[in-house]
């Protein structure tokens, strides 16, 4: 387990499933997280409660990220709540609950998918950049998907893990530079080796080592 004590991050969708073990094993490790949730304010108290057992300071707050004013809002509560911002993991996402071939997706399930795969990634990085830069310092993570290597049958709306996936992920282009350490990098988790299901139950067993970098 590597140690992130003294460090400050930010998690996207945190309230179930990789988000949610994202801010337990970070927390695991030492840092102190906000995350974001879009509905669901009990599932993401519950993920307070059992990540602030290791303790550190861990909140949530309520935003849609695909409005840019949530975004800010998200990024400012972070630093003003944990005093900097080390770490943005940008994991909010959606996947369309029923299969649908490119001819039968509406228009307004194409638009969800650009508003919150897409600019959320964008909005949340354009915001935490900002105080990064401000640092010298900073790791921005992109949770992708093995879809936007190999694509998945009847999820051709998946733009986000094409976008994002490999080391394709550059928005605004922030890697290493001009004396600054601030990093970014896309990762793919790929299919969960349990069922969803149990992933809710006990997220952090789904999630492999390689799912999470810091360095």
């Amino acid at each position: 387990m590597i140690s992130l004590a003294g460090k400050a991050a930010l998690i996207t969708g945190g309230s179930r499933g990789i988000g949610a073990a994202t801010v337990k094993l970070l927390a695991r490790a030492g840092a102190d997280v906000v995350f974001n949730y879009h509905r669901n304010r009990d599932a993401a108290r519950q993920v307070e409660q059992e990540a602030r057992k290791h303790g550190t300071r861990v909140e949530s707050l309520q935003a849609d990220l695909g409005r840019m004013a949530d975004a800010k809002k998200l990024v400012g509560y972070a630093v003003e709540r944990l005093g900097r911002l080390d770490v943005l993991v940008a994991n909010a996402g959606i996947w369309n609950r029923t299969e649908t071939p490119i001819e039968r997706l509406s228009e307004r399930e194409w638009d969800a998918m650009v508003r919150v795969n897409l600019k959320s990634v964008y909005s949340v990085t354009h915001f935490a950049a900002a105080h990064m830069i401000a640092q010298r310092s900073g790791r921005i993570i992109a949770v992708s998907s093995t879809a936007g290597q190999r694509g998945e049958a009847f999820h051709a709306h998946q733009l986000r893990r094409a976008w994002l996936g490999g080391d394709r992920y550059d928005p605004g282009d922030t890697p290493k530079q001009g004396g600054m350490e601030i990093r970014r990098r896309a990762d793919s988790p790929g299919p969960r080796s349990r069922p969803r299901r149990d992933c809710r139950a006990d997220p952090i067993s789904c999630l492999r080592p390689c799912d999470l970098y810091y360095g």
